[in-house]
């Protein structure tokens, strides 16, 4: 088009050019839609400066690559784009000088050739650096006074959620024995023998998700108190009277000679007793109670501890019947409650029409009535209250009233038997009246309650094969269509009985135990196994019907997962239906505690322990038990050592060894006039109670040289203490070293991976700091740690050193 020109003709063209260019535009269909971005997730991570992120990006039109853009925390950075290959829109983006370590925000940003712009936002996590520990509950450094006491951690990681993939644990140089969780970035460790006293030092390697590892260690002193009392009780709460057995749970370094008990806590002590058997106690009146337990040892020192039972205040057991449930308005019904209650009966309230309002309070439950002039269903109920308070109410179908209108019929069943055993059969009848005029046309019955009618006619027999409180019903139906119901109540109950055989698993023998029940009738039931705190640990049999019979059930030893549990005692408890209600079967609480003296062998007139000649008692188990062996005096009544307290063992022969020793690890000097005398008990475990024992164990102790020079390194010696056993399983071997006189702990090692059979560990006479001790009598013992924190006694010989 050219402007200059002037003439008509001249306009009209530049007008007609105008308008073909208009309408070309109109034409075309123009591109408004931006690239679309995407990404793997809203948060990336990178584990490396250069590594790439992929980002799909695509567009229906060309990209213009030359837009890409790249924001960090909003700042605009050189960035590397890497086309993808074709037929894909995997894009690979990184900052030309590597991603910043720590948490930015990324925006990246691409137009197409209509210049519409594409955006994605996100985050990114970019970690370098292996995630810490610190040392929580307790802190590092601290002191720690329970060999039970948990250590936390909490997991810390610079730019990653505070959590790890893998880690292993070490203690002392050696693995760790015990359970190991992570939960919400808290690294708990828990030892499965305890920890012993001295110093403590655990090492953790940690790895975050990009396997980042990192080692922290930290350094504890152990210090347990020489006497603690911690009672247990079981159950510690229900209603009165409630019948409880409190165990003496104790820490102590020394011989314990009484256990006093205080069981309503009113600072006046009931029992005292010196062997420290299982007391069983009845709290009959409701309230709060903290048993304490007073324990002195050799020394003299006392501890006391309390356990806390909540008593509470049973509610009234009650039962209410009406004389008439049913008939033409007006309707009079005549109710009668019973009720008892150890704080005997205070009141009732009474609801007659179900409102929820309190219609009568009586003093007494008999000959209660009250008339029905309004035809309908009125679900009556009575309160019955004690003089603490405590309530019952009742209100069920078979006394609600059923008010019918005028010319209504009347009709009430009779069952015989109405309470019993399943299987339990059941004759039912019916009398019905109908209204002057009218005649009986059908009676139906609904012996189960759920709606259907089971049977027809006057008379019928019915079999309840499952317990449970059944409402069974006949409706009786006029040749009017009058109809009236009346409803009866039927209690059926059950006998079950559970028994433990072969009640002592050994894992490595691959044992199991034998539950057997026996189910008078068919029930829905769950066969479970529980540990001490009532968890389930294992699952033997789901919920399932069981028809009436005797059956044997096995269990290994293993959880639900096929995992070999700790050893300890664990309980078979059987779960059943009683209509809606879920009872158990569990012998705790009733069964178990029983002291015993278990048969062991013959004890020498004397023996050499500083000869490396200790004293070995063994004694054997029937069932598993928790043992308490000790050694005192013939003629004095006190405790020198304690071998064992409550130690939990499995059925078979065990053996414990005295060196000599006290419990303080110094010498104890003989009196002719006052032999040694051995005293051992066995507490048995409840009859339900099934123990898992991993069992590990070394015997044939022997140690070389009888006297160590540890500077002595020559060909006929190698300046170590040579300890040799026979081993059972493969096991971790602790060795502590003690000198003799003053009982000092010197020396404590963990020997790693030691395997079964001839075995053997050394020592090479230095101390904790690596120094050699200074000459002396030194008391060495070991102990086998096997992978499931099952820890054998201690065993001990004695060590000259000299130089």
């Amino acid at each position: 088009m050219h402007t200059s020109w002037q003439h008509k003709g001249g306009a009209w063209l530049v007008a007609l050019a105008v308008l073909i260019s208009v309408t070309a535009c109109k034409g075309k269909s123009k591109d408004k839609t931006p690239p679309t971005l995407t990404a793997p997730a809203e948060t990336l991570a990178v584990s490396e400066p250069n590594q790439e992120l992929i980002l799909g990006i695509g567009d229906n039109k060309k990209l213009n690559t030359d837009s890409l853009q790249l924001l960090i925390d909003g700042s605009d950075v050189a960035a590397v784009f890497t086309a993808p290959a074709a037929g894909s829109d995997q894009w690979r983006i990184r900052p030309a000088a590597g991603w910043p370590e720590g948490r930015h925000g990324l925006v990246v940003i691409v137009a197409d050739a209509a210049n519409n712009k594409g955006r994605w936002e996100g985050n990114l996590n970019a970690d370098y650096s292996p995630p810490a520990l610190v040392a929580s509950d307790p802190t590092a450094n601290a002191t720690i006074a329970q060999p039970d006491q948990p250590l936390t951690f909490n997991v810390q990681d610079q730019n990653l959620p505070a959590s790890i993939s893998s880690w292993s644990v070490k203690q002392q140089g050696g693995a760790f024995v015990g359970e190991v969780s992570l939960v919400n970035g808290v690294l708990t460790l828990v030892p499965a023998a305890g920890w012993l006293d001295g110093p403590l030092q655990i090492e953790i390697v940690a790895s975050d998700i990009f396997g980042h590892s990192g080692e922290s260690s930290f350094s504890y002193t152990v210090k347990l108190p020489d006497l603690l009392a911690m009672p247990d009780a079981t159950p510690t709460s229900g209603f009165a009277p409630l019948a409880v057995q409190l165990k003496p749970t104790i820490i102590t370094k020394f011989a314990v000679n009484t256990y006093e008990w205080d069981f309503s806590g009113d600072g006046k002590y009931d029992v005292s007793d010196p062997v420290g058997r299982t007391q069983n106690f009845t709290y009959t009146t409701p309230g709060t109670y903290n048993a304490k337990l007073r324990v002195t040892d050799s020394r003299g020192k006392v501890s006391e501890g309390a356990v806390t039972m909540e008593v509470l205040n049973r509610p009234p057991a009650a039962s209410v019947s009406v004389d008439r449930t049913n008939g033409q308005v007006p309707l009079t019904a005549t109710f009668s409650a019973v009720a008892s209650d150890s704080d005997g009966i205070a009141r009732f309230e009474w609801d007659f029409n179900g409102d929820g309002t309190v219609d009568r309070t009586t003093i007494t439950g008999s000959g209660v009535s009250t008339t029905y002039e309004t035809a309908g269903s009125y679900p009556a109920s009575v309160t019955v209250f004690d003089s603490r308070g405590a309530s019952t109410r009742v209100r069920a179908p078979n006394i609600e009233i059923r008010a019918g209108e005028a010319g209504s019929p009347s009709v009430t069943l009779t069952a015989s038997p109405v309470r019993g055993f399943a299987p339990l059969r059941v004759s039912f009848s019916a009398t019905a009246t109908p209204a002057s005029g009218d005649s009986v046309s059908t009676l139906e019955w609904d012996f189960d309650g759920n709606g259907v009618t089971d049977a027809t006619g006057a008379s019928a027999t019915y079999e309840y094969t499952l317990p449970g409180t059944y409402y069974p019903a006949v409706t009786v139906t006029t040749a009017q269509s009058k109809k009236a119901k009346s409803v009866g109540s039927m209690i059926v109950d059950t006998r079950v009985s559970l028994s433990v055989t072969d009640s002592t698993i050994d894992t490595v023998a691959g044992t199991v135990a034998t539950v057997a029940t026996d189910l008078s009738s068919n029930l829905e039931l769950r066969l479970v196994i529980e540990n001490e705190a009532g968890a389930v640990v294992r699952e033997v049999v789901p919920w399932k019907r069981r028809t009436a019979g005797k059956y044997s059930d096995t269990w290994n030893g293993t959880n639900d997962a096929g995992k070999v549990l700790p050893r300890a005692a664990y309980y078979a408890v059987l779960q059943y239906k009683v209509g809606d209600e879920v009872r158990r079967l569990d012998a705790r609480g009733s069964t178990g505690g029983h002291a015993t003296n278990p048969p062991r062998s013959s004890i020498p007139r004397s023996f050499q322990p500083y000869n490396n000649d200790p004293l070995i008692v063994t004694f054997t188990l029937d069932g598993p038990a928790e043992v308490t062996a000790f050694m005192g005096l013939f003629n004095t009544n006190t405790r020198l050592v304690t071998f064992l307290d409550r130690e939990p063992l499995g059925a078979g022969t065990h053996a414990v060894s005295w060196d000599g020793n006290g419990d303080d690890g110094k010498p104890i000097l003989t009196n002719p006039s006052d032999p040694f005398l051995f005293g051992i008990w066995a507490y048995d475990f409840a009859d339900n109670a099934v123990f898992v024992q991993t069992p590990v164990s070394f015997s044939d102790l022997q140690i070389s040289p009888a006297i160590l020079v540890p500077s002595d390194r020559t060909a006929s010696a190698d300046g170590r203490t040579h300890l040799q056993f026979k081993l059972t399983k493969a096991a971790t071997i602790e060795l502590v070293v003690s000198h003799v006189e003053t009982g000092q702990q010197v020396r404590r090692q963990a020997f790693l991976g030691v395997p079964a059979g001839d075995a053997s560990v050394k020592w090479d006479g230095r101390n904790n700091a690596g120094k050699f001790v200074a000459p002396g009598k030194y008391r060495l013992g070991i102990r086998a740690i096997d992978d499931s924190g099952h820890a054998s006694p201690f065993e001990y010989r004695v060590q000259r050193v000299y130089y």
